[in-house]
């Protein structure tokens, strides 16, 4: 009898004993609080785990979550390099190595005779992983350098493919994508439940409601089903500590904050016929705000769950080519499931997914962004 998909990621995780936790650059809290509550357990089977996501930058937001600061933002060496001198005849009296020129020189001196290069070979260690498990990622080119620089690793590495998005390419050796979750969270929490629930404990419990609460706008979008708050419900019984969630995630606007939020209600502009409702703010107003440029990312989320009428949410922020000083505007594009983000924008080669997607227009003011990415939007909705 074949076994269910349960049973074959956790038969690869029995056989493993160093696993890659991996997501895509830029993810949600979903993505991150799922990594946090599968290393949690995984560690409790006495595996090795870590956690890498290309480029990654903790969110203030979710530093209260265990695990959280063990996220790598890139891959540590994979293999080890070896060696080996043949030095049976000649003997060994000293070994020395230098680095010049961004080379290893390596110095041998035998006891006696000579060393050729017929007395070298040289040999690759294993992988340093045996089992990669990817979350929220719909193809592995979404996963950015750690896939792009490690081809190899997953060619020769099982992956274990878990999401819930429906544009996901089911790729991997095994692959649990459901639909019909509202997070990835949802999804590891059915998992845990088939085969270890005495294992959750309440810091696991706890990422993986964060996990639910962040992707469903604190079970506030059109994700939810009744199968999501039976499942919640079960964990915050486990112990997940919803209080502090929400404390963290919605009730830590500071000043600044709240000043770079003035700003973007200033500036929204409803275009009801395409159902777009967007902001923008000047490199001026998160100066004088004294905010962050990642308190931007709160402020579509806000418009994304309280703007009436909207199937889509544009945020524009200016900010400058990376190393230089020319001018750029940053778009952070969400679209209702009807739509695709990434399809809408893919003029602008942009990051994301279905649902928000994330580019840059260089040398652009931001009237001419508005206008470039609302004829852009204009084209795929008239």
């Amino acid at each position: 009898m074949a076994l269910s998909s349960v049973e074959q990621i956790f038969t690869q995780i029995n056989k493993a004993k160093h696993i890659l936790v991996t997501f895509p650059p830029n993810s949600s809290g979903d993505a991150i609080a799922s990594a946090c509550a599968l290393r949690a357990l995984l560690q409790k089977k006495k595996k090795q785990v870590e956690i890498v996501s290309s480029g990654f930058s903790l969110p203030k937001k979710y530093e209260f979550l265990d695990q959280v600061k063990s996220i790598l933002p890139t891959l540590p060496h994979l293999q080890k390099f070896m060696i080996t001198v043949d030095v049976k005849d000649a003997g060994l009296q000293e070994v020395q190595y230098d680095v010049k020129n961004e080379q290893v020189c390596i110095y041998i001196t035998p006891k006696t005779s000579f060393l050729t290069k017929d007395h070298v070979q040289t040999t690759q260690s294993a992988f340093r992983y045996d089992l990669i498990i990817t979350l929220n990622t719909p193809n592995l080119e979404t996963l950015g350098d750690v896939y792009i620089k490690n081809q190899r690793l997953f060619h020769d590495t099982p992956v274990i493919n878990i999401d819930h998005k429906p544009n996901n390419e089911h790729f991997g050796d095994i692959h649990m994508i459901d639909i019909t979750a509202c997070a990835t969270s949802e999804i590891l929490t059915y998992i845990f439940f088939s085969k270890d629930e005495a294992d959750i404990d309440e810091p696991i419990a706890t990422a993986l409601l964060t996990g639910m609460i962040a992707n469903t706008q604190s079970f506030k979008t059109e994700h939810v089903n009744p199968k999501t708050l039976h499942t919640a419900s079960k964990l915050m019984h486990m112990g997940a500590q919803r209080h502090a969630i929400i404390s963290s995630l919605y009730q830590t606007k500071t000043i600044p904050m709240l000043r770079l939020w003035g700003y973007a209600l200033a500036h929204i502009i409803q275009h009801k016929d395409i159902g777009l409702v967007l902001t923008s703010l000047t490199r001026d107003n998160i100066i004088r705000s004294e905010a962050n440029v990642e308190d931007v990312y709160d402020i579509i989320d806000e418009l994304i769950l309280y703007a009436p009428e909207k199937k889509m949410v544009l945020l524009l922020h200016e900010t400058e080519v990376e190393n230089t000083t020319q001018p750029s505007v940053h778009a952070i594009f969400y679209a209702e499931k009807h739509f695709s983000a990434k399809k809408i924008m893919r003029i602008f080669n942009p990051k994301g997914d279905e649902d928000r997607a994330s580019f840059y227009l260089n040398n652009h003011s931001l009237a001419q962004a508005k206008n470039i990415i609302i004829s852009e939007i204009k084209k795929h909705v008239n």
